[in-house]
C-alpha cells in the first residue's frame, strides 16, 4: 500500500470551510467538491524535507473538460431521439436552431464531477456538470459594475436582459433575485428553433390524421362532427384529398366515414392499421420528424377538433384524454419552435369524474386552426 503524500492542503481546505461562504447561499459555509479538494491537496504537497513541491501552479482543464451532460440526457436527432451515451462521431443531431448537424467529436465519459439538476419552468430536468456552458439572459447581476436591469422595461427592450455564456455553477450562484416580496427567476434560455426537416412520404395525409386523432373512432376511418362545424370541416378535408361520406344520424352529432387513397389499392382504414393507430391513438414518429408544413398540418387537424383559442388572449389549448396522444402533441408543438406547457387534471361529465385529461397551453405565432370558426373561439 502506497504512503499518502504529505500535504498542507488539509489545513487549506479547513480554512476555506471556516472562512468562505457558499456561492449558492451566503449563510452556509463553502463545501468544496471532491475534484476541488483533490486539486487543493495536490497544489500543497510537500517533499521529504517538508518543503512545498510547487512554488507556482498553473492548472488548466483540457478542451471540452467539464462541459458535460448526464449520459441519459435525451438528444434530438433528425430521425427521433438518442442519448448522450449513444452518440458517436458522424451521427446527425439537431442543434438549438433546429438544423441537422454532424457530430465531429465525442468526449470521454467523466466521473466524480460536481453536477446540478437543472429544472426548467415546464418541469423538464437535465443533469449538467458545474462547468457546462449555457447561453442565458440574466435579469439582475450581483456585481455592482454590471448594474441592474432597467426597471420597468419590457424584457425585449434594449438593456433589459444581460446576455452571455455562463456555467451551471454561475447560474446556480445567481439563480434568483429579490423583486419586492418575491424571489424572481434570474435566468432564462431562449427557445429552440423549429425543426428544419425535409418533406417525407407519409402514409396518411397530415391534416386528416390530426382530425381523426382528435375526433375519430379508434377502430375505423370515421369521425364525429357537430352540425355547426360539419360544412367547414368537410371543405378542409376534401381540399387535402380526403373524401367525406354521408352523415349518419346520432343523438347529438353526425358521424362520417372518411376515405382517401394514400396508396393505390389501400383504404384509409388499412393505412391506420398498418401505422399501428387502430386502438392506439398516437402521433407516429415519422410525423414528428416530418417537414414544418407537415407537422403544422397535424396540429391544425388536432386544433380543429380538440382545440380552443381564446378570443381575448389568443392562447391555444388542447384538451386530450389519451396520455400517449397528449405527449406526442406536446412534442409536436415544441418541434414547431413554440413554447408549450402540459398539465394533468381530471375530466368531469355532468359533475362526475370520468378520468384523467391532459391540457396543453401555448401561444403560437401562426394561425393554428384551418376552420375560421376556431380562430375566433
Amino acid at each position: 500500500m502506497s504512503t499518502p503524500t504529505p500535504t498542507l492542503g488539509l489545513g487549506v481546505l479547513a480554512w476555506m470551510v471556516s472562512h468562505l461562504p457558499s456561492p449558492r447561499d451566503e449563510t452556509q459555509p463553502f463545501r468544496p467538491a471532491d475534484w476541488q479538494a483533490r486539486r487543493v491537496l495536490r497544489w500543497y504537497e510537500l517533499d521529504s524535507s517538508g518543503k512545498r513541491l510547487w512554488n507556482r501552479c498553473h492548472d488548466q482543464d483540457p478542451k471540452g473538460m467539464g462541459k458535460a451532460l448526464a449520459l441519459d440526457c435525451p438528444i434530438p436527432t433528425p430521425t427521433g431521439w438518442t442519448t448522450m451515451s449513444a452518440i458517436v462521431v458522424g451521427d446527425m443531431v439537431l442543434d438549438d436552431r433546429g438544423h441537422p448537424t454532424r457530430v465531429l467529436g465525442v468526449s470521454e465519459v467523466m466521473s466524480d464531477r460536481e453536477c446540478y439538476a437543472v429544472t426548467f419552468d415546464d418541469g423538464q430536468v437535465i443533469t449538467a456538470d458545474a462547468s457546462h456552458l449555457w447561453e442565458t439572459d440574466m435579469r439582475h447581476s450581483p456585481y455592482a459594475k454590471h448594474g441592474d436591469a432597467i426597471r420597468g422595461t419590457h424584457h425585449a427592450g434594449p438593456g433589459a436582459w444581460r446576455h452571455a455564456i455562463r456555467t451551471t455553477a454561475d447560474i446556480a450562484a445567481t439563480l434568483r433575485y429579490s423583486n419586492g416580496r418575491y424571489q424572481s427567476a434570474n435566468h432564462s434560455v431562449r427557445l429552440a428553433g423549429p425543426l428544419h426537416l425535409d418533406d417525407v412520404l407519409l402514409p396518411i395525409e397530415p391534416y386528416t390524421l390530426g382530425v381523426w386523432l382528435g375526433d375519430g373512432d379508434s377502430d375505423c376511418a370515421r369521425i364525429t362532427m357537430g352540425d355547426q362545424d360539419a360544412a367547414a370541416m368537410t371543405r378542409e378535408l376534401v381540399a387535402v384529398g380526403t373524401a367525406v361520406g354521408e352523415r349518419k344520424r346520432t343523438n347529438a352529432a353526425g358521424r362520417y366515414t372518411i376515405g382517401s387513397d394514400p396508396r393505390p389499392g389501400q383504404s384509409l382504414r388499412t393505412a391506420f392499421r398498418l401505422a399501428g393507430l387502430l386502438g392506439h391513438k398516437h402521433i407516429p414518429g415519422a410525423y414528428l420528424r416530418a417537414s414544418y408544413p407537415q407537422r403544422l398540418a397535424v396540429l391544425q387537424g388536432l386544433m380543429d377538433t380538440d382545440g380552443h383559442i381564446s378570443p381575448r388572449t389568443g392562447t391555444c389549448e388542447l384538451s386530450l384524454s389519451n396520455h400517449d396522444l397528449a405527449s406526442g402533441a406536446h412534442e409536436l408543438i415544441l418541434s414547431l419552435g413554440i413554447k408549450a406547457a402540459m398539465h394533468e387534471g381530471r375530466m368531469t361529465l355532468a359533475g362526475l369524474d370520468v378520468g384523467p385529461r391532459w391540457r396543453i397551453a401555448f401561444h403560437p405565432p401562426p394561425p393554428l386552426a384551418r376552420c375560421s370558426g376556431w380562430n375566433a373561439r
